[in-house]
């Protein structure tokens, strides 16, 4: 599980050749929340003492500690916790789309298209505050 916690130390080791050919520096980082991790990286020194990271313990070893990953804070949501879908986007696409299927259906001539659907987002969202107080 990603945690995320501020650097209060790093300390970069010795360097290694990955299987594509780039070259690895180790980096062992101890975190604001006590986590000691270690990880490697294509830059040294890529996070300094005070960056706020995201990590995740991947391996534990008694002798050699914890192993996995550090990086970026994950500010993009996508799919997580604060993703917020574009409601009027998706419902005029969709009142668009039923708009051209009238059309197409010989339901409405071809410059009532447009006309057609800002009605039919209108009539939406009429209906979503109508019933948004409702479970």
């Amino acid at each position: 599980m990603k945690k995320i916690s501020k650097v209060v130390s790093v300390l970069v080791g010795s360097s290694w050749q990955s299987t594509n050919g780039d070259t690895m520096h180790t980096h062992d980082y101890v975190m604001e929340d006590g986590q000691k991790i270690q990880t490697s990286h294509k830059e040294q020194n890529k996070f300094s003492v005070g960056d706020e990271v995201e990590y995740e313990v991947k391996s534990s070893h008694p002798t050699y500690g914890d192993k996995g990953s550090v990086g970026k804070v994950n500010t993009r949501g996508g799919g997580g916790a604060g993703y917020k879908p574009d409601t009027v986007g998706i419902t005029v696409g969709a009142c668009l789309n039923l708009s051209v299927s009238m059309f197409n259906h010989g339901k409405i001539d071809k410059d009532k298209i447009v006309a057609t659907a800002d009605w039919l987002i209108e009539q939406s969202f009429a209906l979503k505050s109508k019933h948004s107080n409702k479970s």
